[in-house]
């Protein structure tokens, strides 16, 4: 397994570099210098959320820059790999994934927080992501079947039950029921503008501990959502988030059927 640069490793905390290392050494080795040449020219790197959200830049002049060489050929966001970390305390295994934009690596994104992602020291296990195994994560069959009535995309194989569990152990609230009925046959999938999330990629709501959002609708290319669909105290919402004005729901199914009269609820 490779490091990267010197400068690359004072850049990254070690929990992200073992993550990145791992995913390095998981891809085709025909990807893999590529793989290395997107983070080793990373100058600039932010993190969001209590370390949770990592994004990667490389700055020249002020400006964004892109390597020449894509690490996947979609457009749009992808997963380019997943590593399951651990520690030598107990408690659950924290998850990291790596996401491209447009081909080019540039986010890292933990379902925990900094202060559990430093205890992390070694990787239990990684996963590419479904562009690399499309027959086997690709589940055509949700296109009809998932939710009746609803022509849903992007539907992903679901976690194995020892994940599902995992990432239930990092959220403090209870989840719709249909929500995590739906977890268990699909990780995630797309509906009209609506992006459900997977169980490894629901997020705490910033600035209310406690409240995690579970989809989200965008009408454009914005990096803030238009609208968030968010689980707290056993409740469901729908939130603008331009003015934080909500709309409850009983539902997730609920709240995905008024999007479809409306476009947004």
């Amino acid at each position: 397994m490779r490091w990267f640069w010197k400068s690359q490793k004072e850049l990254f905390l070690k929990h992200e570099l073992l993550v990145l290392n791992a995913i390095q050494s998981a891809l085709p080795f025909a990807l893999q210098e590529v793989f290395q040449h997107h983070v080793s020219t990373v100058n600039l790197v932010q993190r969001h959320g209590k370390g949770r959200e990592v994004n990667m830049y490389r700055m020249d002049g002020g400006r964004a820059t892109f390597p020449q060489e894509r690490i996947l050929q979609s457009e749009g966001e992808a997963v380019v790999g997943t590593a399951i970390l651990s520690s030598s305390s107990s408690g659950p295994s924290p998850v990291g994934k790596v996401w491209a934009v447009n081909g080019h690596v540039f986010q890292i994104m933990f379902n925990a927080n900094l202060e559990r992602l430093r205890l992390c020291d070694r990787v239990l296990s990684t996963e590419l992501g479904p562009s690399f195994s499309p027959a086997d994560a690709e589940v055509g069959l949700f296109e009809t079947e998932l939710i009746p009535g609803l022509k849903v995309s992007g539907t992903l194989a679901p976690l194995s039950p020892e994940r599902i569990s995992n990432a239930l152990s990092f959220i403090s609230c209870s989840l719709p029921e249909d929500f995590l009925e739906l977890a268990s046959r699909a990780n995630g999938f797309s509906y009209s503008n609506w992006k459900v999330l997977g169980l490894e990629d629901i997020y705490e709501t910033p600035g209310a501990p406690g409240s995690y959002v579970l989809a989200e609708f965008r009408s454009g290319a914005e990096d803030v959502p238009d609208l968030a669909l968010v689980s707290r105290e056993k409740n469901l919402f729908a939130v603008r988030m331009d003015d934080l004005s909500e709309i409850r729901y009983s539902s997730l199914v609920e709240a995905l059927k008024d999007a479809q009269r409306d476009q947004a609820p």
